[in-house]
């Protein structure tokens, strides 16, 4: 699977479709500091992005980064905040 990280000068996000989250069964587990466009969730680096990246690795799930860095703050910052619903 391959996953992107947005970087920007402050924090990163990796980003995962929601169907993965679903079904890893950790949509009730990610907090509102990761966000959330289209299918996508944009999972915050100090939790959130652990959880299922962990799960991940547990299920064998063999993970390609690819890093997307800038020196402005990431429009994943506009998008909408993560809910669970």
């Amino acid at each position: 699977m391959r996953i992107t990280r947005h970087i920007d000068p402050g924090h990163s996000w990796f980003e995962v479709k929601r169907s993965v989250i679903a079904d890893l069964k950790l949509l009730d587990k990610i907090s509102g500091y990761s966000y959330q466009k289209g299918g996508m969730v944009y999972l915050e680096e100090d939790c959130d992005a652990d959880i299922v990246l962990s799960a991940l690795e547990a299920n064998h799930v063999y993970i390609i980064f690819d890093n997307m860095q800038t020196n402005r703050e990431s429009w994943v910052r506009d998008c909408d905040r993560f809910i669970n619903n």
